[in-house]
């Protein structure tokens, strides 16, 4: 329809000044070198650089998935701000809240005659008995275990927006038939300290991706996070009183909500290394998973679920995660040390190394996996970040459990979760922390060139010892934006590598927060994208010279109040 075209466009430019294509493809081909370093070819890694702010746009639209029951409406999707999370996305003056509408009217929210695609469930899930959003009512975000959505792609051409480098071309994000599960991550203040603390402990779990105990793969992940997952996917059933009036806030869970969907159940023999049933007739189901944060761990589970349990092709996406299972597990998932081998890369064939890339594995029951970074955040250490040393900041080397290779040490009194043993399979010893980062899946795709504010904006390209903010204004060059990827799939970002260092502790508090929210990641990413240019010297709104985003898809007027004369 006229409107849909109008809403694809919408969500990739802006009203002014109108780029040309010839400079956008030279402004790429001059930021290849810089900002593309690293394994891999070029091209695909364009093509997940164009891509990723689409994707960061569906994780950061499930933070806005409804509180309870009677407010979710399929049809309507996503009211920005209706679950009492902030309405607005913006940061440094560029506001990502008109394009967030535009996905939610992509997936069919809207009531949008003719979208690409159409909302199948969403929920939200609270860490009570009646799942009820009111049960602290000082901070009804406090015991939120995590929100997700399910869209179909039914449109015979996909979701494709037209690519402003080729003629005629179209950028294609999800196939036809295929669906997109995004998850959320915690919300509420002082998150990256909450997650790391209250939300879960670090306490290895059994997991079973068949969802029955003794059937299929097992692995181990973490105690409260699998305890998210688990209601998230067996959602909550309804119970009412006397009258049939609901008496809980009950929820469709994942499940319930794929086998709706089509997925159908193929359980594997059992045993721990059993490989699953044949393929059911018909095809295979291909599914995308996002999420960012916390909802980029419930996005690792659920691709390693839905991937045994379905037997799908399964893409995984995720910005910023945390760690989702334990180092072991990690590398049996990945391939190694005779594991099942789960994460390929875009040939298909197994690789212990396999490269990020946007296309969907070619067998069934196979990953494929982007896992982006931020450079200068602490969150992927999560939810390690304590026995990582970040727990006794400055003083680290006075813990015990910090001391190198003593196991016959108890558990530090600052960190009342502590467990010795799990310290040293989970992390390594301090100050090296050798394991820490072997329980990535993936290989990262590393952002970086600027240190959020502490304050939300504006950023600053240059970044003190330690990791402190250098509260200096930085200029905003057009390169500060880098994009790598790792070589292997245990790096960790420069900011966990901090983690043990001595001193670390008020620096990376100080900024943790401001580098890891999904508005700095927003604007990282769309930077990253389109790199910017100057404005034109006369016939343009902008102040001459002022540095402006492409395709973002709002950029403030810049005045006093709005947005600081070097916004972007």
């Amino acid at each position: 329809s006229q409107r849909l075209g109008l809403v694809l466009k919408a969500m990739m430019k802006p009203t002014v000044p109108k780029p040309t294509s010839k400079y956008i493809a030279s402004k790429r081909e001059e930021s290849k070198t810089a900002s593309m370093g690293g394994g891999g070819g070029s091209k695909a890694k364009e093509d997940m650089r164009e891509q990723a702010p689409f994707w960061m746009s569906q994780s950061t639209l499930a933070y806005s998935v409804p509180n309870k029951y009677n407010e979710i409406s399929l049809p309507t999707g996503i009211i920005l701000g209706n679950n009492g999370a902030s309405d607005s996305q913006e940061y440094n003056g560029v506001s990502f809240t008109e394009e967030l509408k535009d996905v939610n009217a992509m997936n069919g929210g809207e009531k949008t005659v003719g979208a690409p695609g159409a909302y199948k469930a969403m929920g939200s899930f609270w860490n009570n008995d009646q799942n009820s959003a009111d049960a602290i009512p000082n901070d009804p975000l406090k015991g939120l275990m995590g929100r997700y959505f399910l869209v179909e792609v039914t449109d015979p051409n996909g979701y494709t927006i037209p690519n402003p480098d080729t003629m005629g071309a179209a950028t294609l994000f999800a196939p036809a038939d295929s669906f997109i599960l995004a998850f959320s991550g915690t919300q509420g203040s002082a998150r990256i300290l909450y997650e790391a603390f209250e939300d879960f402990d670090w306490t290895p779990t059994a997991f079973w991706p068949s969802g029955i105990e003794g059937v299929g793969p097992k692995y181990e992940t973490y105690h409260s996070m699998l305890k998210a997952h688990e209601k998230l996917f067996h959602g909550v059933q309804e119970i009412v009183d006397t009258n049939g009036n609901p008496t809980n806030n009950y929820m469709t869970g994942v499940t319930e909500a794929l086998e709706s969907a089509g997925f159908a159940f193929r359980p594997p023999a059992p045993g721990p290394h059993a490989k699953p049933g044949s393929p059911i007739i018909g095809g295979d189901k291909m599914i995308t998973i996002v999420g960012h944060s916390l909802g980029g761990a419930q996005a690792q589970l659920a691709a390693v679920a839905i991937a045994t349990k379905f037997l799908a092709k399964v893409r995984v996406i995720t910005f910023d995660s945390i760690l989702a299972f334990t180092p072991e597990s990690a590398a049996r998932i990945a391939g190694e040390v005779g594991g099942e081998g789960l994460i390929v890369g875009p040939d298909g064939a197994l690789a212990i190394n396999a490269e990020p890339t946007v296309q969907f594995p070619v067998d069934a029951c196979k990953i494929t996996a982007q896992r982006w970074v931020e450079d200068d955040s602490v969150a992927s250490a999560a939810p390690l970040l304590f026995p990582a040393g970040f727990a006794c900041g400055p003083l680290a080397f006075l813990c015990p459990l910090n001391w190198p290779c003593c196991p016959l040490t108890p558990a530090c009194p600052c960190n009342p979760l502590a467990n010795c043993k799990d310290k040293y399979k989970l992390v390594g010893c301090w100050p090296f922390n050798r394991n820490l980062g072997k329980g990535y899946l993936s290989r990262a795709l590393v952002i970086s060139g600027y240190q959020a504010g502490v304050t939300g904006g504006p950023p600053s390209t240059s970044v003190g010892p330690f990791g402190c903010y250098n509260r200096k204004q930085a200029p905003y060059e057009n390169m500060s934006f880098k994009l790598d990827i790792s070589d292997e799939r245990t790096y960790k970002t420069k900011a966990v590598r901090r983690l043990s260092c001595f001193g670390n502790f008020f620096c990376e508090s100080a900024t943790a927060a401001g580098n890891h929210s999904e508005r700095f990641i927003l604007w990282m990413l769309y930077k990253g994208a389109f790199q910017n240019e100057d404005a034109p010297t006369s016939g343009s709104v902008l102040t001459p010279n002022q540095k402006v985003s492409k395709y973002v898809p709002k950029v403030y007027e810049p005045t006093t109040t709005t947005a600081p004369a070097s916004a972007y």
